[in-house]
């Protein structure tokens, strides 16, 4: 009788709805929404689709299946389901540890979106302070503006080289790459460092270059040796988030971590707050 009454007393869905939004919620999680497109765009753009497909059909959604059916034919949780099969006890215990693991990371994701969400809100008929630079937390790297694309025709010659080193590269280093005696293994005029640049250079274009005066901007930008060259820039919303959410420039390292920023914890706080409001009463509350 008691096994009954508990038996009766277990949460259920209210519909056949109810699941499939939540298995659906489950399913694209934030994960899918957040890291996705990154590893697409970063793994080839669209040619990632074509294996990303492939497993998913041969692996990701037969599990899918899989555990939909445990959990349908058990009626019971991760580590208690595997009685049917105690040699998968351990794939139970896995799966709470793992949860539990990514639970805490990703509600302080939930966290910054919060924050943000209150920022937009505060800054509504103003600009946003992630938009520009300008700001107290923000660097001589900061740059709003599109990088100058030199291949434009309505640039002239001298036009073009003035936006290179102005804002792609700097000079001075590309002058110290064609100087034999900058080079570390220089020794009694000679460098086998600076040899192997200039036979490099001379491979590519045919020519060899003594002067930073004589280099085009096509030049600078299309041999690998004057990446280092680059200026290094950061965006607005990149300075933003590490140096006025994160505060990241006051911390040294792990050893010195800086103050507790009050505005996370409490969207922190809030992000819990909400988890809890939508798990207390099970799925009556989270299949809504």
């Amino acid at each position: 009788m008691t096994n009954y009454h508990s038996a009766e007393e277990r949460g259920t869905w209210a519909g056949k709805l109810d699941f499939i939004l939540s298995a659906i919620g489950f399913a694209v999680g934030l994960g899918n929404v957040w890291r996705f497109p990154y590893l697409a765009y970063r793994h080839g753009g669209a040619s990632f689709l074509i294996p990303y497909l492939i497993m998913l059909f041969i692996s990701g959604l037969p599990l899918f299946f899989i555990e939909l059916a445990i959990g349908q034919f058990t009626s019971q949780g991760p580590m208690t389901c595997w009685k049917m099969a105690p040699i998968f006890t351990g794939i139970g215990y896995a799966m709470v540890l793992i949860s539990f693991i990514v639970c805490i990371y990703y509600n302080m994701i939930i966290a910054y979106a919060i924050y943000y969400m209150f920022v937009s809100f505060v800054n509504l008929d103003d600009q946003l302070p992630w938009e520009d630079c300008g700001h107290w937390w923000n660097t001589g790297e900061c740059r709003r503006s599109a990088f100058p694309r030199l291949n434009d025709p309505k640039y002239n010659l001298t036009q073009k080289m003035t936006l290179l080193w102005g804002d792609l590269y700097r000079k001075s280093c590309v002058a110290d790459k064609l100087n034999r005696s900058t080079y570390p293994d220089y020794n009694h005029g000679t460098s086998a460092m600076f040899n192997s640049f200039q036979n490099g250079f001379s491979l590519l274009y045919n020519t060899t270059i003594t002067s930073v005066e004589d280099l085009t901007h096509s030049q600078v930008q299309g041999y690998g040796e004057f990446k280092s060259c680059q200026f290094s820039y950061t965006t607005p919303s990149q300075e933003y988030f590490e140096r006025y959410v994160l505060r990241q420039h006051l911390s040294e390292d792990i050893g010195h971590l800086g103050d507790i920023s009050l505005k996370l914890v409490l969207t922190l706080l809030l992000a819990w707050f909400l988890i809890f409001c939508c798990i207390m009463k099970g799925i009556k509350t989270s299949g809504k």
